[in-house]
């Protein structure tokens, strides 16, 4: 399985104070991006519940 890395800096007043370089294989990322796209489609779903009730109300 390939790994790519993710490069992380650490900036203080725009001096480069640390480096670390974290490595993560496509299973990994693959997680993130369906954990990533459920988390933004709850978030809508609920906000469009959320204005349909708040509207309806009104």
């Amino acid at each position: 399985m390939r790994k790519k890395e993710i490069q992380l800096e650490l900036i203080k007043n725009d001096m480069n104070i640390e480096k670390h370089a974290v490595q993560i294989d496509k299973k990994q990322r693959i997680y993130w991006i369906l954990l990533g796209t459920a988390m933004g489609i709850g978030a809508y779903e609920l906000l469009k519940y959320t204005l349909a009730f708040l509207y309806d109300k009104i």
